[in-house]
């Protein structure tokens, strides 16, 4: 068998590249997950959200375009960027005893709200100060406080999905990704112990 070039590893070998490939698990999930959940946080980002600036304060009632971006802490959440203080955005990785679980989303109070929409939803108002510059139609010459007591109200709001359908349209690209990584990551650990 001299000349043939192939090189077959004895059952210690392979043993032992089967350990270091098992071990290493973690650590190619973890690298796999930040390419994939930056890919989502790019298209929930980028594709569902949409810049308010310039736009009018109020939707109309029959608007049911994207989600607007007011103060940019869901879409920071979603980037997975640092907002209030906290880390609100949710990058997870689980191992299961088939492989990997993988959670994208966010802790933003409001952020389930608006993925999924709300019908009669109890809202509580807490009393509060209101400048107003307008009253009864009619602009004043200089803006007055009001006080507010606290009240509820009820709110319907349509659903204005942003990490549902991001992680339909980039699905397919993530089984390719992780289906290619994860067989280069086998060839690199397991190539020559199973020859």
């Amino acid at each position: 068998m001299s000349g043939s070039g192939a090189t077959i590893k004895g059952d210690k070998e392979v043993r032992e590249a089967l350990r270091e490939t098992i071990e290493g698990l973690p650590v190619f999930f973890r690298e796999f997950g930040g390419v994939a959940f930056a890919r989502l946080a790019a298209r929930s980002v980028g594709t569902y959200m949409r810049n308010a600036a310039g736009e009018p304060d109020r939707r109309s009632k029959t608007d049911r375009g994207p989600l607007r971006v007011v103060d940019g802490r869901l879409a920071k959440a979603q980037s997975g960027g640092d907002t209030a203080g906290s880390r609100e955005g949710i990058r997870k990785i689980e191992a299961t005893k088939r492989g990997a679980r993988f959670t994208f989303g966010n802790r933003v109070p409001y952020g389930r709200i608006h993925e999924k929409g709300a019908k009669n939803l109890s809202v509580r108002v807490k009393a509060h100060t209101r400048k107003v510059d307008r009253f009864f139609g009619y602009t004043l010459d200089e803006p007055i406080s009001m006080d507010v007591r606290a009240h509820t109200r009820i709110m319907n709001m349509p659903a204005r999905p942003y990490n549902e359908p991001a992680l339909d349209d980039e699905h397919p690209w993530i089984q390719r990704r992780l289906e290619h990584d994860f067989g280069v990551y086998f060839n690199r650990h397991l190539g020559g112990a199973a020859a």
